[in-house]
């Protein structure tokens, strides 16, 4: 693991740091709210590669703040609260969803920018039904989400439905749980400490996580309503570590969670220093209320993640029961 340069200590520079980034760059919080407000989304910028290049580092992160962090730049439908009493007749009528399906189906291959892609016929009706769900069955929203998605996917050279890379699933970096929390949502982890570049690079890494998200969505209407939970682990983790990456790793890195249709409701931050935590805050400030309220910082004796998912379910590094054996054959389950 690399170490980084000798200076002050994180501790005392966090503050100072953040503060005089977010100043310099003259970047405010944003007060747009999720609650029944759809905000429009710019076009997505995957062309800058002489951006994209430059290595991650504390000054490069603040200094791309803003394609780092646009956690809110989509119209967000899926965020409004309770099911509808029309979401619920749909729920209950699979010749409704059929219906929505063929809909989706026709506006999406009517779009000028995607009506060659032969992919999009090997798209499963049942990823139209998850978008659907997601974006409560309202089908532009859904076509919108889609058009997001495969733009993505087809940019970085990924299938549209991921493989997953065994070498890297062999680092135990990324998981699915395997059970639920307790409102519901599949949990999916990801230790950053475990990041090992002799088994792929970050980018194989990465697809992994997707394949996570997929494995905790395909198929599982209720992780497509009530969302999913993550467990991001920073321990082992330094600032020294970003020169591993670049700005595109990072932009691709949030991008992979923004463009994926599912319901992100809970974020744990664990085992993170006091510069990263301190860095993490700086970013969500130029994200929205609603974004702020997924996070939630774990303290030393996990008692966050216990009050909210059973220690039968967590590994033994969080307090709980699960064993590195079980590690291994996760996504075979």
């Amino acid at each position: 693991m690399t170490v980084m340069e000798k200076g002050p200590k994180p501790a005392d520079v966090e503050v100072d740091t953040t503060k005089a980034c977010l100043q310099t760059l003259k970047l405010k919080e944003t007060s747009n709210s999720f609650s029944g407000v759809e905000i429009e989304s710019p076009e997505i910028d995957f062309e800058d590669e002489e951006k994209d290049n430059e290595k991650l580092s504390v000054f490069s992160v603040y200094k791309n703040m803003k394609s780092l962090c646009r956690f809110e730049t989509f119209k967000e439908s899926h965020s409004f609260g309770k099911d509808t009493l029309k979401e619920i007749e749909i729920e209950a009528s699979s010749i409704m969803q059929n219906e929505l399906v063929a809909q989706a189906k026709e506006k999406l291959k009517s779009s000028l920018e995607y009506e060659n892609v032969a992919a999009l016929n090997n798209l499963a009706d049942s990823f139209y039904l998850q978008t659907l769900r997601v974006r409560h069955w309202k089908v532009e929203h859904a076509v919108e989400s889609l058009k997001r998605f495969i733009k993505f996917r087809r940019s970085q050279e990924w299938p549209l439905r991921a493989d997953p890379v065994h070498s890297v699933l062999e680092t135990n970096m990324q998981f699915v749980l395997p059970i639920q929390d307790n409102s519901g949502r599949n949990v999916v982890v990801v230790r950053y400490g475990e990041l090992n570049l002799r088994a792929g690079s970050i980018k194989d890494f990465q697809l992994m996580t997707q394949f996570c998200l997929e494995k905790a969505t395909a198929n599982n209407p209720s992780s497509q309503r009530n969302g999913v939970a993550l467990i991001l682990d920073f321990s082992q983790c330094s600032f020294g570590m970003l020169r591993q990456s670049s700005i595109g790793d990072g932009k691709r890195g949030v991008n992979m969670f923004r463009f994926f249709p599912y319901k992100l409701k809970r974020c744990y931050i664990v085992n993170a220093n006091r510069l990263i935590q301190g860095t993490i805050r700086s970013l969500s400030m130029l994200s929205t209320a609603a974004v702020k309220s997924k996070l939630t910082f774990v303290s030393s004796n996990f008692s966050e993640l216990h009050s909210d998912i059973s220690v039968k379910g967590l590994p033994t590094e969080y307090g709980g029961k699960l064993t590195e054996e079980w590690k291994k054959n996760w996504y075979k389950r």
